[in-house]
């Protein structure tokens, strides 16, 4: 199982990307919403995810 994590923000964008880009006519994407988390770890999605981030470097 392969995973990706974003936020609610960018969600229509990954989703978008991954249809265009994913060799499955119908890919599996799925949205699970995130009730709780390490602290630090949900932070560290917001702020990798921060614009003008590239998003890659961790």
């Amino acid at each position: 199982m392969f995973s990706i994590k974003t936020t609610e923000e960018f969600y229509s964008e990954l989703e978008a990307y991954i249809q265009h880009h994913h060799p499955y006519e119908v890919p599996e994407i799925i949205k699970l919403p995130i009730t709780g988390g390490l602290p630090v770890y949900l932070n560290w999605i917001n702020d990798t995810l921060a614009p003008g981030d590239s998003g890659q470097d961790g």
